[in-house]
């Protein structure tokens, strides 16, 4: 008997092995985002090859086994002399195994978010090479630091707010995560989700009431910037550089004669192509208006000579000139905010910070009496249509003024700089100011509760400020609001000791510094803020790797043979197990071979 158990020991241990190295190299072609197989992924793999005589016509996979088996003999030996019905090459066993390894990462994934306790949701919905409908859930939680994670795609066929909140519930349930402890939702804004009554956070909240909705700012600081192009000059001036960018775009002859335009004309130019004015890419809407202006001359030259006078004329008028100058010296200003928006750590405390910076510039620029910033801007614009002109010295000409109009500005000026600076100038931040207070005005509401908290600003703050969170999180906290109004009060004391360089900033910094056995309410309380998303910009890129995996040479991929290398591509750097995944494999589904 002790010798079968041996020898059954060993036949376990040699099946393990030759599962590993399978495993191993799917996961190679999962991590960096490769197909297993190709158009000839069938029969016998030959095993008799070196490194030098790899059959390359084959898939991905397959190669990579025929290498493996150069350096492993027991894997070999399988190939060479083990069962044909069960080689475990086959394509419903490569998908077994994918769906194994998609499952043990989400297990372990979903065990961090459990040990966290508290996990806001992101979510957007995109549609596919396919044309399917997928919605893609990502999580916020609090491990040591603030962590987001991708928890895969989710393929639906209703799109109301209805349906996609119980598809949302319904998954979390299926991943095991308690809904009572879900803290925050954050979603793009569409009525779909944002809607109050029959939205998406209106179904979750009705089932988790701590749910509170937060409108990711990455897309309200979008929001704010498409609302500036409803300035008649602004939106001339935008539509100019889409189409001076359309006019590259699909003609290789086109962007190579600008390429040769900007070595000859400004070889010192950072770039060699123009950008395109991205509706979705917020970085790369800011982008396209510095790369126009950094290759205008090379721009016009190739114009010019392929006789384009139409557009070029468009280009280099007065009005469009002085636009464009305006709008990229306001995106200079937002291009770092619209950056920082889309941090995976980004806290709301430091988000309003970065808001309020972006604000408080575009207010002293406003309420400048002698206009410095746009006397500025008037003298490049003068200077780039004397040049544009071939005329040095020429006065930058107003537009003329009509007696009675309705399409156009018509305000009084004397010269061009008034009349700009009245027509262009002071109502693009005027609209600015009133978006960026407009759109934010609810996250900085929840900021200030927030960053009553944190040891740099709670000296100065009453209990009060805290008392919608405690409305909301009250079921969270032990012994109710007054024993936390003076676990508060302690709070404060103990920060008015220290010398204020030294208090932490941030949530998760305070939270690294808050004694959980002493402080406890204000301890969940931090946690949750930090918890809180600022932006789906997570759910966003998980749709960059949905482009690179579900491409049209693969276009049929499901949900279920989809999430594992999703998962796999998304988390590099969360590990797994081997012997895991052979152990699912082993419990899931049935195997000639031995596994436990």
């Amino acid at each position: 008997m002790i010798r079968v158990n041996k020898q059954y020991a060993e036949q376990v241990s040699r099946n393990k092995a030759i599962l590993r190295v399978i495993i191993a190299e799917i996961e190679t072609c999962g991590r960096m985002n490769l197909p297993l197989r190709g158009h000839s992924d069938s029969g016998p793999l030959d095993t008799d090859v070196d490194s030098e005589s790899v059959d390359f016509t084959q898939g991905n996979l397959r190669c990579l086994l025929q290498k493996a088996a150069i350096k492993d003999a027991t894997f070999k030996d399988h190939l060479k002399y083990g069962p044909r019905n069960a080689s475990y090459l086959s394509p419903e066993t490569q998908n077994h195994l994918i769906t194994c390894i998609g499952k043990v990462m989400l297990r372990q994934i979903c065990t961090t978010i459990k040990n966290a306790k508290y996990f806001a949701i992101a979510a957007d919905e995109t549609s596919d090479v396919h044309k399917l409908e997928q919605l893609t859930l990502t999580a916020r939680y609090i491990d040591t630091d603030i962590c987001e994670r991708f928890l895969g795609f989710i393929e639906v066929n209703e799109t109301t707010g209805q349906a996609l909140g119980n598809t949302l519930l319904a998954r979390l349930e299926q991943l095991g995560l308690d809904r009572r402890f879900l803290v925050a939702q954050a979603y793009d804004g569409a009525s779909a989700m944002s809607g109050v009554y029959n939205g998406t956070r209106a179904v979750i909240q009705s089932i988790c009431p701590s749910a509170i909705y937060v409108h990711c700012a990455a897309h309200c600081l979008n929001l704010v910037l498409s609302k500036s192009v409803e300035i008649q000059e602004i939106r001339v001036a935008v539509t100019g550089v889409q189409d001076a960018c359309n006019y590259f775009k699909h003609s290789a002859k086109r962007i190579d004669q600008l390429e040769k335009a900007v070595q000859r004309l400004c070889p010192q130019a950072s770039h060699s192509r123009l950008k395109q004015y991205c509706a979705t890419r917020w970085v790369e809407r800011h982008d396209s208006m510095f790369v126009f202006l950094e290759l205008y001359d090379p721009l016009m030259d190739v114009l010019h000579n392929n006789g384009e006078l139409s557009l070029a004329g468009r280009i280099t008028d007065p009005q469009f000139i002085i636009a464009v100058l305006i709008l990229r010296k306001v995106m200079g200003v937002t291009k770092g905010l619209s950056q920082s928006l889309q941090a995976k750590e980004l806290e709301l405390t430091t988000a309003v910070e970065e808001i309020e910076v972006v604000v408080d510039t575009l207010k002293s620029w406003r309420s400048d009496e002698q206009d410095r910033d746009f006397k500025a801007v008037f003298i490049a614009a003068s200077e780039l249509y004397a040049r544009v002109e071939d005329m040095p010295g020429i006065d930058f000409p107003k537009p003329r003024l009509a007696g009675r109009q309705s399409k156009r500005n018509n305000v009084p000026a004397d010269n061009a700089e008034t009349y700009y600076k009245r027509a262009v100038w002071y109502p693009l931040l005027d609209c600015m100011l009133l978006e960026l207070q407009h759109r934010f005005s609810s996250h900085s509401k929840a900021a200030m509760s927030m960053s009553a908290l944190t040891p740099a600003k709670c000296t100065g703050c009453s209990f009060a400020v805290l008392a919608d969170a405690v409305d909301i999180y009250g079921t969270f906290l032990s012994s109710g609001a007054s024993a936390c109004n003076a676990e508060y009060q302690r709070w404060q004391r103990k920060w008015e000791k220290v010398p204020a360089e030294e208090c932490p900033t941030t949530a998760v910094d305070a939270l690294k510094a808050c004694n959980k056995a002493i402080y406890p309410n204000i301890a969940i309380l931090m946690q949750i803020f930090a918890t809180i998303p600022v932006t789906t910009a997570t759910a966003e890129r998980s749709f960059s790797s949905l482009r690179l995996l579900k491409t049209y040479l693969r276009s049929t991929m499901k949900e279920d043979r989809l999430n594992g290398p999703a998962l796999m591509a998304v988390h590099k750097d969360v590990r797994f197990k081997h012997d895991d995944v052979i152990t699912e494999y082993a419990a899931t589904h049935n195997r000639r071979f031995n596994f436990q």
